[in-house]
């Protein structure tokens, strides 16, 4: 068992990546080539894997993806009603699908909800990153990952939700337990994802009992999510 389990932890490896440039070699994608190259996405990996073709209800674009006259990547919500079994499974499956086609890919690690690949732009040589994202709550997700025009507004979608993060972790903030020395060393909150709300504790004393080592930091680490 062992065995297996660092065999299963080196796949792993090589499939889940972190977000950000996830996947190398791949350009911004001019606005006229983004709707091309989703059609292609979908023709290439989404309909092979599901048998069918998506409406727009199941697959849609997030963010400020065709709202400019570039973006650096291209950003895509998939509704959770549309796989059977896990999300981590059918985010393995996709992954292998896109190596079929010879295509990158790699798994968000954060959340494990996110496909990462580095996907041909319909209409040149270049390659743009699109970012698959499975969701529960599709209309929620387009509320939280939406991001206004430029003649909209001047600030982004991020900017907004740093502020929901924050007001979140304000109003909810209740403490739970105390060191010697009556410092904060447990405490429960809320926050906001493209899912929705969840309630987290997070604490200052690791697994050992042991407090966190850089306490001037704002190191901590997740209990528990709820």
């Amino acid at each position: 068992m062992k065995k297996f389990d660092l065999l299963f932890e080196n796949v792993l490896k090589t499939l889940i990546k972190e977000g950000g440039n996830a996947v190398p070699n791949v350009d911004r994608i001019e606005k006229k080539y983004i709707n091309r190259t989703i059609n292609d996405f979908k023709k290439k990996i989404l309909t092979p894997y599901f048998g069918r073709d998506l409406s727009e209800e199941e697959l849609f674009t997030l963010g400020s993806t065709g709202k400019k006259p570039d973006s650096g990547d291209i950003d895509l919500a998939l509704d959770e009603k549309v796989i059977t079994g896990s999300i981590l499974y059918n985010l393995i499956k996709l992954n292998e699908m896109c190596a079929k086609n010879g295509i990158l890919s790699c798994i968000n690690t954060i959340n494990y909800n996110m496909l990462h690949i580095a996907f041909p732009q319909k209409g040149n040589d270049k390659k743009v990153q699109i970012d698959l994202l499975i969701t529960k709550y599709p209309e929620f997700t387009k509320f939280f990952m939406f991001s206004p025009t430029p003649q909209e507004s001047k600030y982004k979608g991020a900017h907004r939700n740093d502020l929901l993060h924050s007001i979140a972790k304000v109003i909810s903030y209740k403490p739970l337990e105390y060191d010697q020395d009556k410092n904060i060393v447990k405490w429960e909150q809320n926050d906001i994802t493209d899912d929705g709300f969840y309630s987290i504790v997070k604490t200052l004393i690791d697994e050992d009992g042991n407090r966190l080592k850089y306490k001037s930091t704002n190191e901590d680490l997740e209990e528990r999510i709820c």
